[in-house]
């Protein structure tokens, strides 16, 4: 079924009060959902009884977390086709896995799910469900009847029938009368979807298999319920791609986590779009299957655009102002992307109000303010981390572990060369640029102003005093000299060289905007990365590469190594914090403010040099 629903198919829902949607889930994704269920602890599982005291057990959540169940839930054929028919934007109410047992799973009476709903506070039945075949739903292990057109007349009165809520017999009698039921048989991954109000009910299992089957029920925006519930109150859904459901299941079942141990989620909000990174660390929280992007913050809503339009988040979930983001969305972990010459005030905006921070490079324009924002994370109780991309590129975390093995002795050198061709050529998810668009961004792009933290060198040399720190074992450099170009019409620079002198040796950190390719198109030359000087040998680890190439006393020939395979949780920032939070270990690495604290002392120093045009102690 077309994640974007028909015209005619729209129609037939809101006719017939249901639609079928055969082939919903291909046979793989039906696969997962029968493995996961087996994971599912049922041995807790709600029970209800039917007239004759037969059961059928239920796993309700009012959760959404990692597993493939909530995959489901968030899917866009599922919820972005539950919107087109309701006619609004839905939120996640709850979801079951019903289980009838073979011969003994019980009957449901007829009933309107609203019967239930309308007690739980919600005013209107703009309420709808998606049941899915986990195996197959026939007459004889008591699929599902439906009484077609029934949503239209309205919400009946319900009563207790034994451990069940059911219609008004009187009525539903008439009612059949005039409207015949219909069995809806299913075969493994069809799915139906059901209004609220339509009149269903279920037959007992009769057969000597189970069936399953997954129901995803799904509340309006403007439904919100008027009194507390066990069942949530409006928050936003991010809906995304239908390849989470495969990539869930198999996660789930690599790790043979049932289902409570997926439950934790993570609300992330991303705050100040003026780092076109956003797109990057938008990406990786849209992809980690324990997060939910609940918010995003910028005054300029064409900044806002196109996480819009890939996360496929509501507008209820997108503000112009930060403050009210935050009080709003109440979210666990802040992605901030804001200029380097205007991030303290934010930082501390975000954890005032107890929020974890996750700061895009470069960590600060000062070592002050660097100081500045780590003591009010301090203050508050939050974690801040700040991310460095170079720091998961595959070739430098290989680098890292083979000097720590000790595989080219004791570093002494660290020499350091990176950039692009610009900050304009290129914008979120490093899509190129146009010449007209350069050259009427260049006078107001921050990047280019000094008093927002612009220039080349405050762009890039925190990557390399950074990452240098991290090759170096934590040493810090006695003292820097720093030279950088002065080109005509600009009040930043475009090229700056820093020379770092340490007790054991000389490093070299070289910054450019003007490469001759951008590194992740084409590795231009010199090429963009490290080389690493030890005792016993050296090593060179270059950007977007797959290879590292090392030279060591036993084998002095230079010779390419296969680069590392990340593994979790060290593959984004995003699942590095995250797991950081959840399992309260420290924040190590580049990541860390006491490592990228030595990075800044490297880059305050080297702005000194720069202005002073002489060699300076490195400051504390």
């Amino acid at each position: 079924m077309r994640a974007t629903l028909s015209a005619d198919e729209v129609a037939t829902f809101r006719l017939e009060g249901c639609l079928l949607a055969p082939a919903l889930f291909d046979a793989a994704e039906v696969d997962l959902l029968r493995r996961a269920a087996a994971l599912e602890v049922t041995a807790g599982a709600a029970q209800r009884k039917d007239t004759e005291g037969h059961v059928t057990r239920l796993s309700v959540r009012n959760e959404l977390g990692g597993d493939v169940f909530s995959a489901v839930v968030r899917c866009r054929r599922v919820a972005a086709s539950m919107q087109e028919l309701l006619g609004d934007e839905v939120y996640h109410y709850h979801h079951k896995l019903m289980i009838k047992d073979p011969e003994v799973g019980g009957a449901w009476e007829w009933h309107q799910d609203y019967g239930y709903w309308y007690e739980n506070g919600c005013l209107a039945p703009d309420m709808a469900s998606c049941l899915v075949a986990i195996g197959p739903a026939t007459r004889e292990n008591g699929c599902l009847q439906v009484v077609p057109r029934s949503h239209a007349l309205g919400r009946l009165e319900h009563r207790r029938v034994s451990d069940q809520a059911g219609a008004d017999p009187e009525r539903v009698r008439a009612i059949l009368e005039r409207f015949p039921a219909r069995h809806v048989e299913m075969a493994p991954g069809d799915a139906l979807f059901f209004h609220c109000n339509l009149l269903h009910r279920s037959d007992r299992n009769a057969s000597r298999a189970p069936r399953l089957s997954l129901i995803a029920c799904y509340n309006t925006r403007h439904n919100d319920p008027v009194r507390e519930h066990h069942h949530p109150r409006y928050h936003p859904l991010e809906i995304r791609d239908d390849a989470c459901v495969a990539a869930a299941g198999r996660r789930q079942l690599e790790t043979g986590d049932p289902v409570e141990r997926c439950m934790r989620r993570w609300k992330v909000v991303g705050i100040d779009f003026s780092h076109m990174h956003m797109g990057d660390n938008l990406r990786m929280a849209h992809e980690a299957p324990e997060v939910d992007i609940v918010g995003i913050a910028d005054a300029r809503p064409a900044k806002t655009a196109f996480a819009v339009r890939n996360f496929g988040l509501p507008a209820s979930a997108v503000f112009r102002d930060a403050r009210e983001c935050l009080e709003r969305t109440r979210p666990d972990l802040a992605i901030l992307c804001p200029p380097t010459g205007r991030r303290v005030e934010l930082v501390e905006l975000v954890a005032a109000h107890g929020v974890h921070v996750l700061l895009e490079k470069p960590f600060a324009a000062s070592l002050a303010e660097a100081d500045r924002m780590t003591r009010a994370c301090a203050r508050a109780g939050v974690r801040l981390a700040i991310n460095w991309p170079l720091a998961w590129y595959p070739p430098h975390v290989t680098a890292k572990r083979l000097v720590d093995e000790g595989a080219i002795g004791d570093v002494t050198t660290c020499n350091y060369y990176d950039g692009n061709r610009g900050p304009l050529f290129h914008v979120e998810d490093k899509l190129g640029t146009s010449a007209e668009f350069r050259s009427s961004e260049k006078a107001r792009s921050w990047f280019y102003q000094r008093a927002e933290g612009g220039g080349s060198l405050l762009d890039y040399l925190g990557y390399g005093a950074t990452l240098g720190t991290w090759f170096l074992g934590g040493r810090a450099p006695l003292e820097v000299t720093t030279v950088v170009d002065q080109p005509a019409g600009l009040e930043v620079d475009e090229h700056s060289l820093t020379i770092a002198r340490y007790e054991f040796g000389i490093s070299r950190f070289e910054t450019r905007w003007g490469t001759f390719s951008d590194p992740w198109v084409h590795q231009p030359q010199p090429k963009c990365g490290f080389e690493i000087v030890g005792r016993a040998g050296t090593l060179t680890s270059y950007d977007y590469e797959d290879v590292v190439r090392v030279q060591t006393r036993a084998q002095p020939e230079v010779h390419e190594l296969p680069v590392d395979a990340l593994e979790p949780p060290r593959q984004s920032p995003v699942q590095y914090v995250v797991h950081c939070l959840a399992t309260d270990a420290p924040i190590e690495g580049p990541l860390s403010p006491e490592l990228a604290r030595v990075g800044q002392r490297i880059v305050d120093g080297a702005v000194r040099s720069a202005r002073e045009k002489r060699g300076v102690p490195l400051p504390d």
